[in-house]
C-alpha cells in the first residue's frame, strides 16, 4: 500500500466522518447517530509519521477510519506487525485517528490475536480488541469478549531479504463493553458493537 497524508481529523458531537474534509466545516450535527467523541491530543508530532495502512470501521454505529502508523527510527517500529514467540504467532494492530498519534498509549485501537495456523490466511484465536478513551497506558476503554471475530483474508511476506515489511489484510468484530482501566472487569450494561477490516503493511522482523 502506498502511503498517503493523512487526512486531517473532524471531530463534532455525532459522529467521526470517514474521510471527511475539516476545511470550513460548519456544525453538521446528525442527531440520529449515537453521539462518538474522543479527547483531542495537545500539540503535534515531532516529526511525520508515514501512513502505513487504514483500518475502516463502524463503532457504535458510526464511520471511523483509523490509521497504522510507522515509527520507526533507527529500529523497526510500525503499529502493524506480526510476531513469533514459543512457536505461536501473533498479530498487532495499532489504529490512529488521522492527523493524530497518542504516543502516550500507542494508539486508540488495539487489536491482538494468535493465528493457530502461523503467517497464513484464516481464523484468528485469542483475539482481544479495545478502543481506548484518552492518551494513557491504564486508560478507561471499551474492551472485547468472548464474541470477537478476526480472520486473516491476506498475508504477504517481504518480497526480498532486505525489507522487513509485507502486506497483511484481513476483517474483525466484537461487542465493546466499558472498563475503567486495563484490568478492571467490563461493564456488561454499557457496550458497543464494533466491526471493519484492514490492509496495511506490517512488520515480519521476528519471523525471520
Amino acid at each position: 500500500m502506498t502511503p498517503r497524508p493523512a487526512a486531517l481529523l473532524c471531530l463534532s458531537r455525532a459522529a467521526v466522518l470517514l474521510l471527511a474534509s475539516c476545511e470550513g466545516a460548519t456544525d453538521t450535527t446528525d442527531d440520529t447517530l449515537p453521539e462518538l467523541e474522543f479527547v483531542a491530543l495537545v500539540g503535534e508530532p515531532d516529526r511525520p509519521l508515514p501512513i502505513i495502512g487504514a483500518i475502516p470501521a463502524t463503532y457504535d454505529g458510526v464511520p471511523v477510519l483509523w490509521q497504522t502508523l510507522d515509527f520507526s527510527l533507527g529500529a523497526i517500529d510500525p503499529s502493524a506487525n506480526l510476531s513469533r514467540y514459543d512457536g505461536t504467532v501473533s498479530l498487532y494492530l495499532g489504529g490512529h485517528l488521522p492527523g493524530q498519534d497518542f504516543r502516550e498509549n500507542y494508539s486508540l485501537l488495539r487489536i491482538e490475536a494468535e493465528l493457530p495456523a502461523g503467517p497464513v490466511p484464516g481464523p484468528a484465536k485469542v483475539i482481544e480488541i479495545a478502543v481506548i478513551d484518552v492518551p494513557g497506558y491504564d486508560a478507561p476503554r471499551y474492551v472485547g469478549g468472548a464474541d470477537a471475530r478476526l480472520e486473516m483474508t491476506a498475508i504477504t511476506p517481504p518480497t526480498d531479504d532486505f525489507s522487513v515489511f509485507g502486506q497483511i489484510s484481513g476483517n474483525f468484530s466484537a461487542t465493546l463493553c466499558r472498563a475503567e482501566s486495563r484490568t478492571a472487569t467490563p461493564d456488561r450494561d454499557d457496550c458497543k458493537t464494533i466491526e471493519g477490516t484492514f490492509e496495511t503493511e506490517a512488520s515480519f522482523e521476528s519471523l525471520r
